[in-house]
C-alpha cells in the first residue's frame, strides 16, 4: 500500500519541488539550513522504500511527514510551495488512513490491551503540525463499545489527553515497559 500511496503523491503535478533535495543556494533560500535540521525529499523516501530501507509503514510515513514539515516551517503560508505541501500532505494522510491499518502500521500483528502499556513511551502524530510528539501512557480504561482508552502525558509541555489504541496516529513502543 505504501508504494502505491507514494507513487500517487509523486505523480501529482505539484509534487515537483518535493521530488529531490532542496538546494538552498541554487533556489535562493537564505537561512534554509537554520530552519531545517533533517532534510528529506520524496525521491529519497522512494529510494529507501524500493531498497527495503523501511521496516514498517510507520517509518516511511515519518519521512514523508518530514518532507511536509520542512516546507511548512520555512516557506510562508502565502507561497505556492506551502499550499502544495498542505494539499499533498492531506492527500497522503487520507490515503494512508484508508489503506494502512493499525497495529500493522508499526509491524505488529496484534495488540494486547490493558495496563501492560502503563509507562510505555508513545509518539503521537498531530496532523496540523506535521510533527510527532512524545508522551507516556499513565492510565488505561476500557469503555463501552469495545473502546480501549489510554491516558497520556506529553513530554514537551505536560499536556494530557485520552487516546484510543491502536491508532495509525500513535506509535507505541513495541515492548511494554
Amino acid at each position: 500500500a505504501c508504494g502505491d500511496i507514494l507513487s500517487q503523491i509523486m505523480s501529482d503535478p505539484e509534487a515537483g519541488p518535493f521530488l529531490s533535495p532542496v538546494d538552498p543556494v541554487a533556489e535562493g533560500l537564505p537561512y534554509y539550513g537554520e530552519y531545517v535540521d533533517t532534510p528529506m525529499d520524496l525521491g529519497r523516501v522512494q529510494k529507501a522504500y524500493l531498497s527495503g530501507g523501511y521496516a514498517t509503514a510507520h517509518d516511511l510515513r515519518c519521512d514523508v511527514i518530514t518532507v511536509w514539515h520542512n516546507c511548512l516551517i520555512y516557506f510562508t503560508a502565502s507561497s505556492q510551495r506551502y499550499a502544495a505541501a498542505r494539499r499533498l500532505a492531506r492527500q497522503f494522510e487520507d490515503s494512508y488512513r484508508r489503506r494502512v491499518l493499525p497495529p500493522g502500521h508499526q509491524g505488529m500483528e496484534g495488540f494486547t490491551h490493558g495496563s501492560v502499556w502503563l509507562g510505555a513511551s508513545v509518539k503521537v502524530h498531530w496532523e496540523d503540525d506535521h510533527q510527532w510528539y512524545t508522551a507516556v501512557v499513565d492510565d488505561y480504561e476500557e469503555r463501552g463499545g469495545g473502546k480501549h482508552m489510554y491516558h497520556i502525558i506529553y513530554d514537551q509541555d505536560g499536556e494530557e489527553e485520552w487516546i484510543e489504541l491502536p491508532s495509525v496516529d500513535v506509535f507505541v513502543q513495541l515492548d511494554p515497559p
